[in-house]
Parts: structure tokens; sequence; C-alpha cells
């Protein structure tokens, strides 16, 4: 069981074959393409030299001693800072042993050569408004949650471009409640499109899957303001 990262991680033990038959039942709650790209554990090894110099420690000799030395708030406002210029930074890297390719990667195979563990039964879905939490974070940034219409018709046109924008927008249309929209918009992309993914590919393979979709918000001032956000966990 795994929410979250969690969420992720329970599909790279899926998709992992060091964990092939070592369990038969899985629960993926909002998981998340992002941490998991198609990036080799070399590739990756180069953001760890970009996390020493974020916290000024240059590249070079000694600078993984030094990061040793770190403590773990400084660690996580350097990943912090990274991401916010730099976008995602925390990665589930690719290998020759403990996964061999990108999680999108395993599941979009076909039935006959899937890596994907036969036999696991999954349980799988999102919350309707995963991203308020993350507006919640950051009101300020515009450029993901855009609070006007004419914003929001914008960045859905640079996101898809014009032909696909219009089939968008004919679903999310960002009226009368651009943010709202911007929300609904961002959390389909973050973790809609992932779900629904995962569980049509796991159904093909002929694995038993449960796909869920979780709208009851929290009887919390936060829950009237945010609805069924992202890490709701009190139900």
């Amino acid at each position: 069981f795994g929410e979250s990262a969690g969420g992720t991680s329970v599909l790279a033990l899926m998709a992992s074959p060091l964990s092939e038959g070592l369990f038969q039942r899985g629960i993926s709650q909002s998981a998340s393409w992002d941490e998991s790209p198609n990036i080799t554990v070399s590739e990756g090894g180069k953001l760890g030299v970009a996390v020493g110099e974020q916290l000024g420690l240059p590249a070079g000799a000694g600078q993984l001693e030094k990061m040793r030395a770190v403590s773990a708030k400084d660690l996580v406002q350097a990943a912090t800072n990274m991401g916010t210029s730099d976008g995602q930074v925390v990665n589930l890297f690719v290998d020759e042993e403990s996964l061999p390719q990108c999680i999108w990667c395993a599941f979009a195979e076909d039935e006959q050569g899937s890596p994907v563990h036969k036999n696991v039964d999954l349980m799988i879905g999102t919350n309707q408004n995963e991203t308020s939490i993350f507006w919640l974070l950051d009101p300020s940034n515009t450029g993901v949650f855009p609070n006007t219409t004419d914003a929001y018709k914008a960045s859905v046109e640079k996101i898809y471009g014009p032909e696909k924008a219009e089939k968008v927008l004919s679903v999310l249309p960002g009226s009368p409640d651009a943010l709202a929209e911007s929300i609904g918009l961002q959390t389909a992309i973050w973790f809609g499109a992932a779900t629904e993914f995962v569980a049509n590919r796991n159904s093909i393979i002929g694995n038993p899957t449960f796909l869920y979709y979780f709208t009851q918000k929290p009887n919390t001032t936060e829950g009237e303001s945010l609805g069924a956000f992202h890490g709701q966990l009190s139900h």
C-alpha cells in the first residue's frame, strides 16, 4: 500500500523483477508519473552534483563527503529550491536490475512482453481535487494555476496546441471558475491520466483491477475550500 510517492512506489514494485512473486495485492493511491522518468542512474547522478551546488558545495573531490554532513532540513530546502526552478528532482531512476524501464514504459508494453507482474490484484485511484493543495502552497503560481478564463485558455493552448486544446476546452472550458478548472486540469495531468492508464493496462494483462475516484471532502475548513485534495487520508 502507498499514497502519493508511496503509490508510485507500489507501481515501481509491480514493474521491478526483484519483487516478482513477493506480493499478490497492491493499493496505489494518487500516484504520479513525474517520479519515474526514463532516466538512467548515471544521468540522474548529475542531479546529485547539482544538489551539492545548491547547498553551496562545489562539484569535484570532496563534495559527497561534505554533503553527508548537511542537515536533513537543508537537504529538503535544497530539493524544494531546485523543484521550484527546475521541476521534479526526486525520481525513481532506471537501471538494469531494480527498475529496467520507467513505470509508464513497463505498463505500456503489450501483454505478451509486459514486465508487469502477473497475478497481482491492484486497487488504484485518485481524488477529485488532488492539486488544490499544491495551489494553496503557492497561490501566486498563475502559470500552473491560471485564475482567469483568458489566461487558462492560453495555458491550455500552450500545453496541447490549438487542435487538441479544443478538445480539452470542451471538457474543462475555464469558466465560470477558471481556478477550479485549472485545478481540475492539473489533477487530470498529474494524477488522473496516469491512474486510468495503469488501471487499463493492468486489466489488459489479466490482473484483477479496481479503479476508484474519491470525491468526499473532509468535514473541515480545509475541506470546504480545497475539496477532496491530495494527501487526504482522514477517511
